[in-house]
């Protein structure tokens, strides 16, 4: 029977939970407890992040020969370089929607975002600015409105 003080419950419950159902915890040697210990480590720190991103396709360009959906220069190099990445929905852009949502939750019209974007420097989006600019910004377009 191999030492297991070094692992804490948690680590001892993972390892029981993951093993296949022929093998035993308590026959496992140090060198596989201590690769149980690592895969333990890896799930802790692994998070999982949704990232959003608008991809403007040339549908007869260089990454595209068909359907946007289904391949244009991001999901092509996701297909193929990234393996940890998980493409979760791929849909049409309607560039009409009445609100766009900044990403601090903050509805703005079309228009008041069009009025924020002049005034700044062509290197900065309503993106980049904190809710607060935002806000003065929001002031401004409704005393000229």
């Amino acid at each position: 029977m191999t030492n297991n003080a070094h692992l804490t419950q948690d680590q001892v419950d993972f390892i029981k939970r993951n093993l296949s159902e022929d093998r035993n915890f308590e026959d496992l040697n140090q060198s596989q407890l201590e690769d149980w210990k690592e895969e333990y480590r890896i799930t802790q720190d692994t998070k999982k992040v949704k990232v959003t991103l608008l991809v403007e396709v040339d549908k007869n360009g260089e990454y595209c020969s068909g359907d946007p959906l289904t391949e244009n220069c991001v999901l092509n190099y996701v297909d193929e370089f990234l393996e940890p990445v998980t493409v979760l929905d791929v849909s049409y852009y309607e560039e009409d929607s009445e609100f766009i949502t900044l990403n601090w939750s903050k509805d703005l019209t079309q228009s008041q975002y069009d009025h924020i974007k002049k005034n700044l420097f062509d290197c900065y989006s309503p993106e980049d600015l904190s809710e607060r600019e935002i806000e003065e910004a929001l002031e401004d377009y409704e005393e000229k409105n």
